[in-house]
């Protein structure tokens, strides 16, 4: 239950405006606009989450988030993440699906976890939420979104997370890893990589299925 609480509260930055680039000032728009990225944290009903933004000219949403919904795939360029495998009875296009993961961080070892990754549309835009179904040593829980909204001639990625750690030390240790982890996509998508037509049939597959479509 309490996971599901968390879950709903991610969804109130989604939420809040009908183009979330309306969280943004003038200020951040035109530092996201010239290359940059903004980050902050932003407190809903008592909750704080990490908040980070990032701008990709030409690119488009689809692209991104074909790219984004292929987690498996992620482990190939996230630093952070060993390895992503699909529990049995989820395939890369069901929504929502779930998955173990092996990760490390520093040299780090940390513990595998067990994650329900989703996909959906909303306000002009497309997303992908995940949230932790087990806690562990270092992380009682955890819950995040990605959402993709075009701007101008490109895409503005919107990166939240929501993690209560276990104890000082893994509260430092996992906000490092989430500017980490975020820093990996926005490297790779400065990189110019195309999506695959497979990641964009799976991801349409998905989206299908809550009546949303490309």
């Amino acid at each position: 239950m309490k996971m599901l609480i968390l879950n709903f509260l991610l969804m109130i930055p989604f939420l809040a405006s009908a183009n979330f680039a309306d969280e943004l000032t003038t200020k951040q728009k035109n530092r996201l606009l010239a290359g940059g990225i903004v980050s902050f944290t932003k407190v809903q009903a008592g909750q704080t989450y990490s908040h980070y933004f990032a701008y990709y000219k030409n690119r488009t949403p689809k692209e991104l988030l074909s790219l984004f919904w292929d987690y498996q795939g992620q482990a190939t360029y996230a630093p952070m993440l060993k390895t992503l495998v699909l529990l049995p009875g989820f395939s890369a296009d069901d929504n929502p699906k779930r998955a173990i993961g092996n990760a490390v961080f520093m040299g780090i070892p940390l513990k595998k976890f067990e994650m329900e990754y989703s996909t959906g549309c909303l306000k002009g835009s497309m997303y992908s939420e995940w949230k932790q179904m087990k806690a562990d040593k270092r992380v009682k829980g955890t819950v995040g979104g990605a959402r993709f909204e075009t701007l101008g001639s490109g895409t503005l990625m919107g990166y939240y997370n929501k993690m209560e750690p276990n104890g000082v030390f893994n509260k430092i240790f996992l906000k490092l890893g989430l500017r980490s982890a975020f820093l990996s996509h926005r490297r790779y998508y400065l990189s110019g990589v195309a999506h695959t037509a497979l990641q964009e049939q799976n991801l349409r597959t998905a989206l299908a299925s809550v009546s949303c479509t490309l």
